[in-house]
């Protein structure tokens, strides 16, 4: 193994964070987890050791199998769904395309949430509409994380929309308080209606408190993913119903 890369068990992590859908003003379920990769040690995203796994062929096989054996200890329950981020440079890579060949037994269990990084070569050599088609014969569902931002503009989003079957939208994009709240609103009202129209999921992120979790119900919003919710966490097997009042 190459040891500049680090991928072990004792440097390595995976922590699952909620997606909540709100079953009622009292009452809400546990709809899916976005599996999230961490640093044993600092609890943070490995962003240096990402680098080199999304940079590098030998490095993105490593992951993906060690990823495959702690994925997999989650999956034996066939009631959980998880959401599994990609990079778009990783599917440059036969080795991506090995590890969701031998995930299909899961496919029913499994949301690729394709995240938001520009590559200008996977745009080149194979594009975001037929890596999608190639995900979605494979039998998964496909998501686009953090539109709005990255290569997620509203023009690319409308163009590839095409096979997605959830989006997701973050509130942290106006944590700056740059943006007035009539603007806030319009914004977020477009992409409900554009989620609506194209008859995806939208998922709003970055719900960090109960304000912006009422504040989003108001809109029909949900499902809602944040700290107010859940912060991420090693993986427990969600109750079916929760209470709001665990969360008060």
């Amino acid at each position: 193994m190459n040891s500049t890369l680090n991928i072990a068990p004792d440097n390595l992590t995976l922590a699952f964070q909620p997606i909540v859908r709100i079953v009622n003003e009292d009452t809400f379920e546990i709809s899916d987890y976005e599996v999230l990769l961490r640093s044993k040690d600092k609890k943070s995203f490995p962003a240096a050791i990402f680098e080199k796994i999304v940079n590098n062929e030998s490095c993105n096989q490593m992951f993906w199998e060690w990823f495959t054996l702690e994925i997999k200890k989650v999956l034996t329950d066939k009631k959980v769904r998880v959401d599994i981020n990609i990079d778009p440079h990783q599917f440059l890579y036969q080795s991506t395309w090995d590890f969701l060949d031998k995930m299909v037994e899961y496919n029913q269990q499994i949301t690729i949430e394709i995240t938001e990084r520009v590559s200008q070569e996977l745009n080149l050599k194979k594009g975001l509409i037929d890596t999608v088609k190639h995900i979605k014969d494979l039998g998964y569902r496909v998501a686009l994380d953090d539109i709005s931002s990255g290569q997620y503009s509203f023009k690319v989003v409308q163009e590839n929309i095409k096979g997605i079957d959830r989006v997701k939208l973050s509130l942290l994009i106006f944590n700056d308080d740059s943006t007035d709240s009539k603007t806030k609103n319009f914004f977020i009202m477009s992409w409900i209606n554009f989620a609506k129209t194209n008859n995806v999921e939208l998922v709003i992120e970055g719900i960090e408190d109960d304000v912006a979790a009422k504040e989003m119900l108001c809109h029909n919003i949900k499902l809602q993913q944040g700290f107010f919710w859940q912060v991420p966490q090693d993986y427990i097997s969600p109750k079916e119903v929760h209470n709001f009042k665990e969360f008060e």
